[in-house]
């Protein structure tokens, strides 16, 4: 079915923002005001959302300039999902996510009723994430996890074409906080207060899953990699020791894009990373590291160093008491190389354009230099 038709019986006509990118948006023509709500759900970093609002109004104002085209010959994958879904009468906008193993489709829709998001997984290997999402607020929910503070599941399940869906409510936009502050440290608090059993670490689910995860990815990489990641893991172990930590909610993906500020509280969207035994400094982290990864900035060793004092101080807030320097380098470990692992799995190899595997392999190469852990014996540095 061709997008035209699909648009025609969705009785909206259609335009596309950002067409020549590899994350373009589809917003409705006829509804200005949901198609600027879309583009502020969307669309991130001020300087795109600001042009592509601007965009928008200008084609409205200036219809003869034809600034943004009308929707005529594309192909909408999964054309079926509207009518499936029950949103076919509703407007919707239609956002592609990043291209790659776990490429998304999300749908914003308003009835008159109510507006919510739908996720649904464009192949099979994004399946299992918009799965774990489904589940995971479920589990919130049934705990009193972020109440106001995170989206409501509404449903998730299968489609007829096998893929995977998740509908939630709609968060409100608010407005996004680039910097961690007061609000963030009492959300992780919150989910740190959900922990589950106190454990040596090497013995809990974080390490065990790490070592696992590697195990199904040894084969696709080169040799010097694999010494790297292993000696990373072994570190992990000894510097942990013997001292008890628990693994509590972990967001996964705890990055200023899926967090905003409303009025006095925060609001945290995209739970498909999460998991509800992992790393209690694993948010804190990404939070921080995660955005220069993404845009190719290296961070100086003062960075580093002080990333590290910050992180004790996270650390002794949510749990009530000081961690050993060991212990928290060991959770830094942790953190680095299960990201780093992570990614490697998603493209089942590892890519050293990816600016995040290959900031982070920096990160465990440079370790020693920024981290507590000269005084462990074995492991190589594997500087390169």
């Amino acid at each position: 079915m061709s997008l035209d038709v699909l648009v025609a019986q969705a009785r909206f006509s259609a335009t596309i923002l950002f067409g020549r990118s590899d994350r373009p948006l589809l917003v409705p023509r006829g509804d200005d005001g949901f198609a600027l709500e879309a583009i502020q759900l969307f669309v991130h970093g001020k300087l795109r959302r600001t042009l592509a609002t601007l965009l928008f109004k200008l084609d409205h104002w200036l219809p003869r300039l034809s600034l943004l085209p009308d929707i005529k010959t594309s192909q909408l994958p999964l054309p079926e999902i509207y009518q499936e879904l029950g949103i076919s009468d509703d407007a919707f906008a239609v956002y592609y996510g990043s291209p790659g193993p776990l490429r998304k489709l999300t749908i914003y829709s308003a009835s008159a009723n109510d507006r919510s998001v739908t996720k649904i997984a464009l192949q099979a290997t994004a399946d299992a994430m918009i799965s774990n999402e489904g589940r995971i607020l479920a589990m919130l929910a049934d705990q009193g996890v972020g109440v106001n503070c995170i989206p409501c599941l509404i449903s998730h399940g299968e489609l007829s074409s096998g893929r995977r869906f998740v509908r939630t409510s709609v968060l409100p936009a608010g407005r996004r906080a680039p910097d961690f502050g007061r609000m963030h440290s009492a959300f992780l608090a919150e989910l740190y207060a959900h922990r589950d059993c106190v454990t040596v670490w090497e013995h809990g689910h974080s390490y065990r899953a790490l070592r696992s995860n590697l195990e199904t990815l040894r084969t696709n990489l080169d040799r010097a990699h694999v010494e790297l990641i292993d000696a990373s893991i072994g570190e992990i172990a000894l510097l942990s020791g013997n001292e008890p930590v628990a693994e509590c909610i972990v967001h996964g993906d705890f990055a200023p894009w899926n967090i905003s500020v409303m009025h006095d509280r925060l609001c945290v969207f995209d739970w498909e990373s999460a998991t509800m035994r992992g790393n209690p400094l694993h948010d804190f982290l990404h939070f921080h590291l995660i955005p220069d990864a993404l845009l190719r900035r290296t961070q100086s060793l003062a960075t580093l160093k002080r990333l590290v004092q910050s992180a004790t101080a996270h650390m002794a807030e949510i749990t009530g008491h000081r961690p050993g320097e060991r212990l928290v380098a060991a959770l830094i470990l942790q953190y680095l190389t299960e990201t780093l692992v992570f990614f490697c799995v998603a493209d089942g190899e590892l890519k050293l354009g990816h600016p995040i595997i290959r900031s982070y392999l920096r990160l465990l190469r440079s370790r020693r230099t920024w981290l507590p852990i000269t005084q462990i014996s074995g492991g190589g540095d594997h500087e390169r």
